[in-house]
């Protein structure tokens, strides 16, 4: 997969060139919005492959094969804060 990493600033969303999906990939996007616990990065992992740890306010985006994907976002353990998977 194609990752974008999360930096600790970056361009707003609308500024950044996002990836087209096309006949042989789908594009993935990930925003996090303001979502305590503020003081921990969400964790996001794409079938079992940490993708990036999202810091409030940030967003990515990866390309993605055609088919079914496990989504996964999911705080440190100290955050007392379950993850969830979605597929």
């Amino acid at each position: 997969c194609n990752k974008t990493p999360a930096p600790s600033s970056s361009q707003s969303f609308s500024e950044v060139d996002i990836g087209k999906p096309n006949e042989e990939k789908a594009v993935l996007v990930v925003y996090r919005t303001y979502l305590p616990p503020t003081m921990y990065k969400n964790k996001i992992h794409i079938d079992g492959e940490h993708l990036v740890s999202l810091p409030n306010k940030s967003f990515t985006w990866m390309y993605l094969e055609p088919g079914e994907h496990e989504l996964k976002a999911n705080w440190p353990a100290v955050s007392m804060i379950i993850g969830k998977n979605v597929k």
